[in-house]
């Protein structure tokens, strides 16, 4: 009985270390040129699309930028985050930022109500 309770703990401890283990986000970076809104994730390149208001597009985080832990990306539930990506600077009276790869072209309708 005393294997089992020390066997039990163990395993919760391990469980509980696990559950707060550091999240390893995807690295994104800005445009160092002023003048460019541009955001980058490896060899893609996005650029501003919109603020939203509709919080329902919200996927899950998987970034952030310029190692900030506030300055979130997330991706846009039901497009590839290759493509689509929301962006959110987790302080006070903040909007979500619609960001789309420089190279979309095909703007699916539901995502064209937020475009500046």
């Amino acid at each position: 009985m005393k294997k089992l309770l020390l066997c039990l703990t163990a395993v919760l401890l391990c469980l509980s270390l696990f559950a707060c283990a550091k999240k390893n986000y995807e690295a994104f970076t800005y445009s160092d040129d002023p003048y460019t809104v541009e955001m980058y994730w490896g060899d893609l390149t996005y650029v501003p699309f919109g603020v939203i208001a509709d919080d329902s597009l919200i996927g899950k985080q998987f970034g952030i930028a310029d190692g900030d832990k506030l300055d979130k990306i997330f991706e846009v539930k039901g497009y590839d985050r290759t493509m689509w990506i929301l962006e959110y600077y987790d302080v006070e009276m903040s909007g979500y930022m619609l960001w789309k790869e420089k190279s979309v072209t095909d703007i699916p309708a539901v995502l064209q109500e937020w475009q500046d």
